[in-house]
C-alpha cells in the first residue's frame, strides 16, 4: 500500500470556515474521482499545541502502487484535482510512503 501524505496551507485571506468548506464540500468529490484511489482522509487542525503548525490541513490518499497513484494524478480527473487547489489552498507540501500496517 502506498500512500501519499499532503500538509494543506490555506489561502491568504479565506476564513478557517471556509477553507474547510471549500476542501471538504467542494475539492473532495474530485479526488473522489481519482481511479484508483483506496482510501481519502482529511484531517483538519482544530488545535495545537504550542505553535502554530503553519498548515490547516492533512490529507491521505491510499492507493495499492506507486503505479496506480502516478496514474490517478496523471489522469484527467487527477488534473482537475490538482488544479483545484490554488481556489482554497496557497501551498500544498507532500510526502509519498510505502505503508506496512503493524497491528
Amino acid at each position: 500500500m502506498v500512500k501519499l501524505i499532503a500538509k494543506v496551507y490555506a489561502k491568504e485571506g479565506i476564513s478557517k470556515k471556509e477553507f474547510n468548506d471549500y476542501w471538504l464540500n467542494k475539492h473532495a468529490p474530485l479526488v473522489k474521482k481519482m481511479e484508483g484511489l483506496r482510501k481519502y482522509v482529511i484531517s483538519v487542525v482544530l488545535t495545537s499545541d504550542g505553535e502554530e503548525p503553519g498548515y490547516q490541513g492533512m490529507a491521505e490518499l491510499w492507493f495499492d502502487t506507486f503505479e496506480e497513484l502516478k496514474r490517478a494524478f496523471d489522469s484527467p480527473e487527477g488534473k482537475e484535482a490538482v488544479a483545484d487547489v490554488k481556489n482554497f489552498a496557497r501551498k500544498v507540501t507532500t510526502v509519498t510512503i510505502e505503508e506496512h500496517l503493524i497491528v
